[in-house]
């Protein structure tokens, strides 16, 4: 993995969650979508035009289940390795900036640090002299020792320190997915009674008191401190597929 810079590129802002935040210069496209989707820098209503910004925007970059685990530790990873004076450019929306604000409340990110720009359908496109982006090869990702993972679990240790001894460990999570549409548990209240028997075995396995050891059912609260908290502390973590599991970021190892 390492940070490259290209020089006079562009960022796409497109509303389209497929192609948004890819880069492209006139004979390049850094995005296979764009194969399919061509940006239309000439039909653009808005340009954008800075010295230099930086961007390591995935596909649906404002949904939690791609912002927390592929974009989250590369923001930070770009904030350690680039000059202050490059903004780094985040799709703005509400899951966005919840993520981000812990981040600069703690000062961990100064507030000019992150360019927060909606998506738009009008053909936005920022335009750079130098466009700073994360490259990742096939040997980079979390069970290789990613090191935006990394240095994203150690901003997470200075922040929230993790429990210093498994009694720490208060409880069993449980993702609820109940409200959703889709890739929900529909025995949710069995699958909790069967947490609870289970808890003697796992409180053996993670040396955490059974008696303090209880089954949490979880689901984002407001306040993004308690729901890391949530996760810090959790001896295990059951979910159905979802965008919850992104927030496995935040539990202690």
């Amino acid at each position: 993995m390492a940070v490259v810079r290209i020089p006079c590129a562009a960022v796409d802002l497109s509303s389209d969650p497929v192609v948004a935040g890819g880069i492209f210069d006139e004979r390049r496209w850094w995005r296979v979508s764009h194969c399919t989707h061509p940006p239309k820098p000439c039909a653009g209503k808005k340009v954008l035009r800075l010295p230099a910004v930086a961007v390591v925007m995935s596909v649906y970059p404002t949904s939690v289940g791609h912002f927390v685990p592929e974009q989250w530790p590369k923001v930070l990873l770009l904030h350690r390795h680039l000059p202050p004076s490059v903004p780094i450019l985040v799709a703005d929306s509400p899951p966005v900036r919840r993520y981000m604000a812990p981040l600069i409340s703690a000062g961990v990110l100064p507030p000019d640090r992150v360019l927060f720009h909606k998506l738009s359908s009008d053909g936005t496109v920022v335009h750079a002299d130098h466009v700073y982006t994360v490259l990742s090869s096939h040997f980079s990702n979390v069970m290789s020792g990613d090191i935006a993972m990394m240095q994203a679990r150690a901003v997470l240790d200075e922040l929230s320190p993790p429990p210093v001894a498994a009694d720490g460990r208060s409880h069993i999570l449980l993702i609820d997915r109940s409200s959703a549409r889709t890739r929900r548990v529909s025995n949710t209240p069995g699958v909790i009674t069967t947490l609870r028997r289970a808890a003697v075995e796992v409180g053996a396995i993670v040396g955490a008191p059974v008696s303090s050891l209880t089954v949490r059912s979880w689901s984002p609260a407001g306040n993004i401190s308690a729901d890391v908290a949530a996760f810090r502390r959790a001896a295990m973590i059951v979910a159905p597929h979802g965008a919850g599991l992104a927030n496995i970021l935040f539990a202690s190892a």
